[in-house]
């Protein structure tokens, strides 16, 4: 068992089938868990997003522990969790609470969250979002690392004295610079130009940064199916985004496919040249279908695990 983000591991973004019952949803979540587990992934990771959200949980920590509970030794992770929707420290104490549960296999990125749908649900202005989330950010890692009265909790002095990691989704010099004083790690949307990247990793480290350095990317093996879902979800991720901010363009991005050789050769000079510590893989195609994603979580372990573990300087199983 690797710990989480872990340099040269590689975890899996888990993406739920909304079109299913929640029943099943979970079902086939927990499915595709053991499923990674079973390929050789070092974790599973699960996203946030509300009132049905197309591939998307409203509750990714509480998820991931029933994740943990039908699996023996990957970790889980929400990422991103939207911290703006939330208070810091009832966060904390979920977190800590988990990690009691399964020591070692549990972390935690968090993000401001950014379509307006999301935070008008639960009464936050969207144009205090970036504000909101610094504020909350300090305050996790203030109670996280032992300054606050929630602290004297036993699930929050025991997460004091074996920590996991805890990272900020960011996308900008000031965000890194903020991670970097805080104690977190960063993670990146994997559709950004790779020495844009590489910047804001430089700036991460010579702000005091010692943290993951996580690459969100989707990949696929072979040509990816085009499905009338996912344009759908590039047109949400457009329409709920803020005027000014990169969403406005979607995050339907090209994803890394074709053999696996093309796409490690890909990948290696990516990984390269935005100074990459972890991967963390998509294998997702809203629409395209449970046996389509069971069958990518396979041939990924055996034909991508490998050689992304040696990119990011890990050793393959």
């Amino acid at each position: 068992m690797s710990r989480p983000f872990a340099s040269g591991s590689v975890s899996l973004g888990l993406h739920p089938d909304t079109a299913r019952p929640a029943d099943d949803q979970l079902r086939v979540l927990v499915g595709q868990a053991r499923a990674a587990e079973a390929a050789g992934f070092d974790g599973v990771t699960l996203s946030e997003h509300h009132a049905n959200f197309t591939s998307y949980l409203p509750q990714p920590l509480l998820v991931a522990g029933w994740l943990l509970d039908a699996t023996t030794t990957i970790w889980a992770a929400p990422t991103p969790l939207l911290l703006g929707l939330r208070s810091a420290v009832l966060v904390a104490e979920e977190l800590c609470w988990t990690a009691a549960r399964h020591p070692g296999r549990v972390a935690l990125a968090v993000a401001s969250g950014y379509a307006a749908s999301d935070l008008e649900l639960v009464g936050v202005d969207p144009g205090q979002r970036t504000e909101r989330f610094r504020e909350q950010q300090a305050l996790l890692m203030e109670v996280l690392g032992g300054r606050h009265a929630a602290s004297a909790d036993a699930a929050i002095r025991a997460w004091r004295a074996d920590p996991g990691p805890v990272l900020s989704a960011t996308n900008s010099r000031s965000a890194v610079r903020l991670a970097a004083t805080l104690g977190m790690g960063i993670v990146y949307p994997g559709g950004e130009d790779p020495d844009r990247l590489g910047g804001l990793t430089a700036a991460y480290r010579e702000a005091g940064g010692t943290g993951p350095v996580v690459w969100i990317r989707g990949f696929w093996i072979g040509q990816p199916p085009q499905t009338e879902e996912a344009a759908a979800l590039a047109a949400t991720y457009r329409q709920r985004s803020p005027v000014g901010t990169r969403q406005t363009q979607g995050f339907h991005t090209p994803m890394l496919s074709g053999s696996p050789d093309e796409i490690a050769e890909r990948a290696r000079d990516h990984i390269a040249r935005a100074g990459i510590d972890t991967v963390n893989m998509r294998l997702h195609v809203a629409g395209a279908g449970t046996a389509a994603v069971d069958e990518q979580i396979e041939r990924a372990g055996s034909e991508l695990l490998p050689v992304l573990r040696e990119l990011t300087g890990g050793r393959s199983r």
